[in-house]
């Protein structure tokens, strides 16, 4: 029953709900009227502006980019993963199942 009911809800996002692409352009051109409104300009320089602040978040990208790229070579090493399967054995709340992997790497930082 609950398998059904699911599948019926899933249809109906699958029909109803747009692409994740067209929600953020609808909600990029939401962005720049509220800010065209709030700080009335020309459009060209709203325009502008909207495009210098997009690529000031290109490091910060790239830097996170960098993080999961490292932490997903480093977590196919097979000694380390044997090591967080021995470390998540020890768990025996969700709490402790989060903490554990992360005081333990701290701990090996420090």
């Amino acid at each position: 029953m609950l398998n059904r009911m699911a599948n019926r809800f899933s249809k109906l996002v699958e029909k109803y709900l747009p692409d994740a692409f067209v929600i953020a352009v609808l909600l990029t051109l939401f962005v720049f009227v509220v800010a065209f409104f709030m700080k009335p300009a020309d459009p060209l320089s709203t325009f502008k502006s909207f495009g210098n602040g997009f690529w000031s978040y290109l490091t910060f990208t790239m830097q996170m980019i960098l993080l999961l790229m490292t932490g997903m070579a480093l977590a196919a090493v097979p000694f380390i993963q044997r090591f967080l399967t021995a470390l998540a054995s020890k768990a025996q709340t969700a709490n402790q199942l989060m903490y554990l992997p992360f005081l333990s790497l701290l701990l090996l930082i420090i």
